[in-house]
């Protein structure tokens, strides 16, 4: 089944932690030991299709499919499946010839070469890095990957703005604070229109900041998407965000792909603005005045409709006709009479 991989590939999708470690057993063994999961064996059915995917299993564990699930069920089977197994760049460095992270039996590659999961062994094509798409949209990847190396976000504080789109500056806004996995604990109120950044990804992969300053670490564990200058790198020269192109002038040198792409991604973003914007309007409004639906309601009866001070004279709603003698001022917490 691996008869077109490299040996030591080979050895590692058909034998790695599959059988149990019989002794004596020595530094870098490639068995399961007491206590351990074995790895079951990845095949193939008559379609084509691998008997379990490289995801983890959602099921509490022991899971009831137990070999029967068509879902890993330890980190080593997402790890060293065929479809995972040395496909991408290890984002670590070595030390004496073995990685810092993940050590001797490091599933990621160190050198130029990657497997393709078909196991014809041509140099896989990487995402090429993009400084308006990166980190824009979310990551649809269930594996186990570098998410730090990722060109899409994972979670709040990961997310970016098109800096193309959105015109703000790569300073920090005052509204946001702590921003994390999560979200802020406090939020920006102007949202995705605001003019500064609401994380640090934002201000980093700026156009004004990227590739700007030197990175302070030496062995960068992601200098592949790294936004400080490494050796070899000259500084960025794009102060600011592209100006809007007319697309009816230099026809003959653009991308229209690309930018049928970029058009459809603004107008999505503007469409969920136009919502946004609609949304806080209709809030807006159900403080308007129920009498004249004009002026902002300041009065509160006890019937729980509002009235301006315009409207608000007489001593019974004028909506459901009920007597009441006390209006609730919003602007004042303070029961008044009329």
């Amino acid at each position: 089944m691996f008869t077109n991989e490299l040996p030591a590939h080979q050895d590692y999708l058909q034998h790695f932690r599959v059988s149990p470690c019989t002794g004596p057993c020595i530094e870098g063994c490639m068995h399961y030991h007491e206590g351990e999961l074995p790895r079951r064996l990845p095949t193939k059915d008559a379609n084509g299709e691998w008997s379990y995917k490289p995801y983890l299993c959602k099921f509490p564990k022991p899971c009831r499919y137990q070999n029967s699930c068509t879902f890993a069920h330890t980190k080593e089977e997402v790890y060293y499946h065929p479809l995972v197994y040395k496909t991408k760049k290890c984002s670590y460095m070595l030390n004496n010839g073995i990685c810092t992270r993940y050590g001797i039996h490091c599933p990621y590659s160190h050198d130029d070469y990657l497997r393709t999961p078909n196991g014809e062994n041509k140099p896989s094509v990487e995402v090429a890095f993009d400084l308006a798409t990166f980190k824009t949209l979310p990551c649809s990847s269930q594996a186990i990957h570098d998410k730090k190396t990722c060109h899409f976000y994972h979670h709040y504080g990961d997310m970016r703005r098109n800096p193309y789109l959105f015109r703000y500056a790569p300073v920090k806004c005052p509204n946001v604070i702590e921003v994390d996995k999560t979200g802020p604990r406090k939020e920006c109120h102007i949202g995705q229109i605001c003019n500064k950044a609401h994380n640090k990804v934002e201000i980093y992969y700026h156009p004004a900041t990227y590739k700007q300053a030197r990175c302070k670490y030496q062995d960068c564990n992601v200098k592949g998407v790294c936004s400080f200058l490494h050796e070899g790198e000259e500084k960025n020269i794009e102060k600011k965000p592209l100006q809007e192109k007319n697309i009816f002038e230099d026809t003959g040198n653009i991308d229209w792909e690309k930018e049928a792409k970029m058009l459809a991604m603004k107008s999505k973003i503007l469409t969920n603005l136009l919502e946004q914007a609609q949304k806080k309007n209709k809030e807006y409004l159900t403080f308007n005045c129920h009498y004249c639906s004009e002026n902002v309601g300041i009065v509160v009866y006890q019937c729980g409709h509002l009235g301006c001070s315009s409207c608000a004279t007489e001593r019974f709603c004028i909506i459901c006709g009920i007597s009441a003698n006390k209006i609730t001022s919003i602007r004042k917490p303070l029961i008044s009479y009329i």
